[in-house]
C-alpha cells in the first residue's frame, strides 16, 4: 500500500517544495493538482484557488522535467492528477493526457475526471445515459493515448454510490 497526498491541500508549498515535503514526512506518492491559477497572481493561496506550485493544463508539459527531477530527487511517485476537467472537454483532457505521460510514459498518472452534476431539474435517465455515452468516448481517448482516466464518486452528482458508478461506468473500464 503507498501513502498518498493530494496536493490540493498544500496551495502554500511551490511544486519541488511540495516533493521534498512529502518525502520528509514519510509519503509514497501525490495526487498532483494541475488546474488553472485565477488571474490575480496575489490572491491568497487556497486549495482549488491559487496554488504557489502552479502546475496546470497548459503548464504541465513545460513543466514534466521539473517534476520528473523531484520524483527522481525524492521518490515521491505522482500517482493521479487533480484537474479540473469534464468527459466532453476534449482539448483539456488531452493535454492531461499528454502531461501525464511526460511525467511517467511507463506508468502514467491516473488523470481524475469530473462526475457530472445531477440537475434536479431535468429527468435523471436521460442525463445518466449522455454521461454514459461519455465515458464510453473518453474510455476510448484514453486507451488511444494509454492512459487511465478515474470517476470520483461524489454527492450531487449522476453516480454517488459504487454501484451507480459501476453502472454508470459499465463496458468503459478495464484493469
Amino acid at each position: 500500500m503507498e501513502l498518498s497526498c493530494t496536493s490540493v491541500m498544500l496551495p502554500r508549498w511551490e511544486l519541488d517544495e511540495t516533493f521534498d515535503k512529502l518525502q520528509q514526512y514519510g509519503y509514497d506518492a501525490v495526487e498532483l493538482r494541475c488546474r488553472y491559477n485565477p488571474d490575480d497572481p496575489n490572491s491568497e493561496p487556497f486549495f482549488w484557488g491559487r496554488h504557489l506550485s502552479d502546475v496546470s493544463p497548459d503548464n504541465i508539459l513545460d513543466k514534466a522535467d521539473q517534476i520528473r527531477a523531484a520524483v527522481k530527487r525524492t521518490g515521491i511517485r505522482v500517482a493521479a492528477l487533480a484537474p479540473n476537467a469534464s468527459y466532453d472537454d476534449t482539448e483539456h483532457v488531452v493535454k492531461l493526457f499528454k502531461g501525464a505521460l511526460a511525467i511517467d510514459p511507463d506508468r502514467p498518472p491516473l488523470i481524475r475526471i469530473d462526475a457530472p452534476k445531477h440537475d434536479r431539474a431535468r429527468p435523471y435517465w436521460p442525463q445518466f445515459l449522455e454521461a454514459r455515452a461519455g465515458y464510453a468516448r473518453l474510455a476510448e481517448l484514453a486507451c488511444e493515448y494509454g492512459v487511465k482516466a478515474t470517476y470520483e464518486i461524489h454527492t450531487g452528482t449522476l453516480a454517488v454510490t459504487a454501484s451507480r458508478a459501476l453502472e454508470l461506468l459499465r463496458g468503459n473500464y478495464s484493469a
